[in-house]
């Protein structure tokens, strides 16, 4: 009944955080009105309410910048994003089968004060049972608005693409938000 939720970011973002001193340690995600309780019977949740996750470092192997991608890296259409947040909420289904929405915010840290590197809000950030949803892009030193692609009927992992980083080619039913 978990939906998984990823932020992940590219090598190039990386590279161009760390030449600005912002190279980040630390992430949370706030997703807003999500279930909190499952009943193993029914298959329902219940209880929704409003969750921070605890502030949680990031997987030091991503700065390694070995020549093979470590395990912490997520492949979409050839091109490797690296992990900075990992998140497991409850997912409600819906009548018609379809995930539902939760408005979000990712906030990135750098280890000293600690302070913040950059917040994305998401609104409407798509989810459903047994699936990723991957926030994918220039997350560390983007300032562009965002878009949402979302696979037709969920067939495949969602994938959301900041301004400035190419989309893969997605079903021609896609939706875009």
């Amino acid at each position: 009944p978990f939906a998984q939720i990823n932020a992940a970011t590219t090598i190039e973002d990386l590279d161009k955080a760390e030449s600005l001193r912002a190279v980040v340690t630390k992430s949370q995600l706030t997703i807003k009105n999500v279930p909190t309780q499952y009943n193993v019977f029914s298959g329902e949740v219940s209880n929704n309410k409003d969750l921070t996750y605890a502030t949680a470092p990031i997987l030091k192997t991503i700065y390694a910048k070995a020549d093979e991608h470590p395990n912490d890296s997520l492949e979409v259409s050839g091109k490797f994003y690296y992990y900075l947040n990992m998140a497991y909420v409850l997912a409600g289904e819906t009548e018609d089968g379809k995930g539902s929405t939760h408005n979000a915010t990712f906030e990135f840290f750098r280890e000293t004060q600690p302070e913040l590197v950059n917040t994305i809000n998401i609104p409407n950030l798509p989810i459903e049972r047994n699936y990723r949803t991957n926030v994918l892009g220039n997350l560390l030193t983007q300032t562009e608005n965002f878009r949402i692609i979302v696979d037709a009927d969920f067939i495949s992992d969602k994938n959301i693409w900041v301004d400035g980083v190419e989309a893969p080619e997605f079903d021609e039913n896609a939706q875009t938000y």
